[in-house]
Parts: C-alpha cells; sequence; structure tokens
C-alpha cells in the first residue's frame, strides 16, 4: 500500500505546490522567491523538499568543485522561481544552484514546463546501476558541436599533435592488441591509480611487447582477459560501448622497462590526455582493481532520484542542468 510523503517542514510548507493530479495546472509566478533556512538546518530536515533541495546542493559541487566553497553549514538557501522553472539559490540575489522540476508518473516534465524546455529536458526518476551510453556520446557529441575551444580529437598532423613521439600505442578494442599508430584518431584516455594492481603481468615491457601486438592477446572470446585490472577491464569495455576502437593506458601503452620510451611518453602526458577524444577519470577504490562503477550491470548502486514532495507532485533534478542555467544573479520579491 502506498503511503503519503512526510509532512512538508515549516519553511516549505509556505512554497505554493498546489496538490493536483494534473501537474499541468500547476501555478507559478515569475522571479519570487522564499527562504528556506541554512544548509545546516535543510540538512536535518526529514522533509522531502529539503531532502531535495540538498541534494540539489550536493550535486552542484560534485559537478562544480569551485563551488565548495559555499558547503558552509551557515550559508542561507532559497528556493527561487524564475523563468517558469524553481532554483536552488545562496541567499537573496545569490548564486544559483540548480534548476529543480515537476515530474509525472512516467517521470516526463508536467507539460506546462516541457512547453518552455528543451526535448532533451527529462526528469529520471532513478539512477540506473549501468551508464547510460548513448547519452554520454550525446554530450560528446554536443561538446563537438558547441564548444569551440574545445580539441576535436583525431584531428591535426601527427608531429604537432604528439610532438616528439614517433608513433603512439593504444589498445585497440576491435582487435584486443596494442597497435602502433602515426596517424590522427579519436581515442579515450584513462586516468586512474595503479596501486599493487598493476602487476609485472599487466605492463607492456620489452619482453612482451610483440606478444601484446597480436590480434587477441588481450582478450578472451571477444572480452577483456581475467588477468587486466577491472578498471582497465572496465575501460576496454566502455570504449567499446561507446562504440569507439582506440584507448590509451599508460601501463600497456609505454614499454615499463624502456626508459627512453616512457620518458617521450611522460613528457606530452598532459598532451595525451588534452588530445583525447574522452578522458575516464577512475575516482573509486584506491588500486586500478575498484573498476569503473556502471559499465557492468549490477555494481552501481540504484538512486532514487525524484521526491514525491507532496501527493501527487513530484519533483527532482533536470539532467541537462545547463540547458536552463541563466545568469546567476536575479532580482527577486517576496512571495505574495
Amino acid at each position: 500500500m502506498a503511503t503519503d510523503p512526510r509532512p512538508l517542514c515549516s519553511f516549505c510548507s509556505i512554497v505554493p505546490l498546489e496538490s493536483v493530479h494534473n501537474l499541468s495546472d500547476l501555478v507559478y509566478s515569475d522571479r519570487e522567491e522564499v527562504a528556506l533556512g541554512s544548509i545546516s538546518r535543510i540538512r536535518k530536515s526529514k522533509c522531502p523538499l529539503c531532502r531535495l533541495i540538498n541534494h540539489a546542493i550536493l550535486e552542484s559541487i560534485r559537478i562544480q568543485p569551485d563551488r565548495e566553497r559555499f558547503n558552509d553549514p551557515d550559508k542561507e538557501v532559497s528556493l527561487l522561481w524564475t523563468a517558469g522553472y524553481p532554483y536552488v539559490c545562496f541567499e537573496t540575489r545569490g548564486i544559483t544552484i540548480a534548476p529543480l522540476g515537476f515530474a509525472t508518473v512516467h517521470g516526463n516534465p508536467s507539460s506546462s514546463l516541457a512547453s518552455r524546455a528543451s526535448k532533451r529536458l527529462f526528469l529520471k526518476h532513478r539512477l540506473d546501476s549501468q551508464i547510460d551510453f548513448s547519452r554520454v556520446r550525446g554530450w560528446v557529441a554536443k561538446c563537438d558541436a558547441n564548444h569551440q575551444v574545445c580539441f576535436r580529437s583525431g584531428t591535426g598532423l601527427f608531429q604537432d599533435v604528439f610532438p616528439g613521439l614517433n608513433v603512439i600505442r593504444f589498445i585497440d578494442v576491435e582487435q584486443g592488441c596494442l597497435v602502433e599508430m602515426t596517424d590522427v584518431v579519436p581515442y579515450v584516455a584513462l586516468s586512474y591509480v595503479w596501486g599493487a594492481a598493476v602487476s609485472f603481468t599487466s605492463r607492456t615491457t620489452k619482453r612482451n611487447k610483440s606478444f601484446l601486438m597480436r590480434p587477441g592477446s588481450l582478450f578472451s572470446q571477444g572480452t577483456p582477459l581475467d588477468s587486466l585490472p577491472l578498471t582497465v577491464s572496465d575501460a576496454i569495455l566502455l570504449v567499446q560501448r561507446l562504440r569507439l576502437r582506440y584507448l590509451w593506458v599508460d601501463a600497456l601503452c609505454l614499454v615499463q622497462n624502456d626508459p627512453e620510451d616512457v620518458k617521450k611518453g611522460v613528457e606530452i602526458m598532459d598532451l595525451i590526455y588534452e588530445m583525447a577524444w574522452l578522458t575516464v577519470v577512475a575516482a573509486c577504490g584506491h588500486d586500478a582493481n575498484a573498476g569503473l562503477p556502471g559499465v557492468r550491470p549490477g555494481v552501481r548502486e540504484e538512486k532514487k532520484l525524484v521526491f514525491t514532495v507532496r501527493g501527487g507532485v513530484k519533483m527532482g533534478l533536470y539532467t541537462e542542468i545547463d540547458q536552463l542555467l541563466k545568469p546567476t544573479v536575479y532580482e527577486t520579491r517576496a512571495w505574495t
């Protein structure tokens, strides 16, 4: 049997959310604001809207670490309605954190909000256990199309892109082996911590280099060898599912007992990451066996992303925040 959500706190109860079944009937006014109290109060609250506000604060800081300075328990927070969307912001006329949105039972934006939003805006009810690979491809395609300052991976002359190198090695995830190339191609780079998990058997050396360049040497029946560190194995699977072919991993793409080869690679390692189509940062765990959560089914915890704040009204964070963010300072007035 369904249970009613927890009651709203005294701060959130004055937010004009009407208990309606047709969310397109929700009424809001632009440039109105309600004070929600301090971050400390919000984090202690059991109120469902406070929980969503706290989620918005933490997600904003996760995406933009420079906002960590706003993670002060005494910082005052407000909910601001502007351009038809409720935003969380720090203090009156302050820094916008993130837009919130209403969700229907099926997880789509309500019709009144959808008319104002890009079709790419979508409120997901859950963070699934596996990555949405098509969404990642969409992010990079959007970058290629709209970010003129970003390097377009796979373009340029080899000596200009990788100065000092005669060849660059990649893991070819189609052939399952190392390849040496003098062409500039799109590739994924992996940034991770070795720890004790990167053994001599999972590094390229002068002795095993020729073997690792044989097709299939890194694969067993089309999947990465169990002897590879889990993070490297997951990165290979990720590249396959992103429909790319080449992966750069330092332990395998530099000959570890060849000082000259390592020196050349280390000297331009910043460029190797900069010129990548995508850099994957393994931020989980303390060694190369931590893996990449979400690449394989069932290895990432599913999370609820939408909160029932009042009977018939669900709210969550938009998944494409940058489509909605406007200038960070707004004129506001009190609720009437």
